[in-house]
């Protein structure tokens, strides 16, 4: 009877693989660790304890603290932004609701904003904090949002002179809304409230407020024959 010759085990997923999975949860968890104690009190030990990672393995996946915080700020951003060559076809304002993710905003879910508020406090106090937030988060948000708009514009879908200073604009009319909650000026009472207020920025981002010129003509007439 012959011999057979076992069979090797099937080897995992590649080690790169694993690296990024492992990297995403523990930016994840250090994201939950800034928003909840700080930037000053969050220690790199407290975050390998929390993911029960070693800190050698820690810091061979982010060499500092800093880099973890900048995972963090990366883990915020792809909270509210997503981009996918799936939406390139869809109806403009269709497309930018994907994009903003208005139907997965959870009001319940306090992380976020309590990052976002991390962030805008230590930054002050932290000046590596504010670069590193304008860098991985603000940064990249307007670079990744303009480059979406300049190829809609080359597409012929919208004319925007200028996609960067575009870009801008639209991320303060639909964020902006979050830093004035944070000052205590603004607040979303519901997710469909949250929801409505972005589709709002989105139609007078595309579309503005003027009344095109045949209508305007036409509701000024009716405005004058109720004076009659």
């Amino acid at each position: 009877m012959e011999a057979t010759t076992p069979k090797r085990s099937q080897r995992g997923r590649p080690k790169t693989v694993c690296h990024e999975q492992q990297k995403a949860l523990i930016a994840s968890a250090a994201q939950k660790l800034f928003a909840e104690n700080g930037y000053a009190r969050t220690t790199v030990d407290k975050i390998a304890a929390t993911c029960r990672v070693s800190k050698q393995t820690l810091y061979r996946l982010f060499p500092t603290k800093l880099a973890l915080f900048a995972a963090a700020v990366e883990a915020h951003r792809l909270e509210f932004l997503h981009f996918s060559p799936e939406y390139d076809n869809l109806p403009l304002d269709e497309a930018l609701e994907k994009i903003f993710k208005i139907d997965n905003f959870d009001l319940k879910k306090q992380l976020c904003t309590s990052f976002l508020r991390l962030a805008l406090v230590e930054s002050a106090r932290f000046p590596e904090l504010k670069a590193t937030l304008r860098r991985h988060g603000g940064d990249t948000s307007r670079r990744e949002l303009s480059q979406w708009l300049e190829k809609q514009h080359r597409r012929g879908r919208i004319r925007v002179d200028d996609a960067f200073s575009a870009a801008t604009i639209l991320l303060d009319m639909v964020f902006g809304s979050l830093i004035r909650k944070e000052m205590g000026e603004f607040e979303c009472t519901s997710a469909e409230h949250r929801r409505q207020y972005v589709k709002l920025c989105i139609s007078v981002f595309l579309h503005g407020v003027e009344v095109e010129q045949p209508l305007r003509a036409s509701v000024e007439a009716q405005d004058e024959a109720r004076t009659i």
